[in-house]
């Protein structure tokens, strides 16, 4: 079992930004992914075998958290680099 731990991700809203009609990533969810990436390169990546996630979030304050949002950001940076 593989085991890590990631920075709190930014928002999807502030992820993704609209630059001349197309979706791109923000340069804070370019440096995010960078982090990300900086963490997890070492490990084996996992191909075609399932995989099981379980995610512990840890928000930064007490303002209410959209869940969908924090685990999108956070595998939209793992795509590409475990599966």
């Amino acid at each position: 079992m593989a085991s890590f731990s990631l920075p709190f991700p930014p928002s999807v809203n502030t992820y993704y930004r609209n630059f001349r009609g197309r979706m791109v990533i923000s340069a804070r969810g370019r440096q995010y992914k960078k982090d990300v990436y900086a963490i997890v390169s070492g490990m084996p990546s996992f191909g075609d075998i399932p995989i099981e996630v379980i995610m512990e979030l840890y928000p930064r304050d007490k303002r209410l958290l959209d869940i969908d949002n924090a685990v999108k950001g956070i595998f939209d940076s793992l795509k590409g680099v475990l599966f």
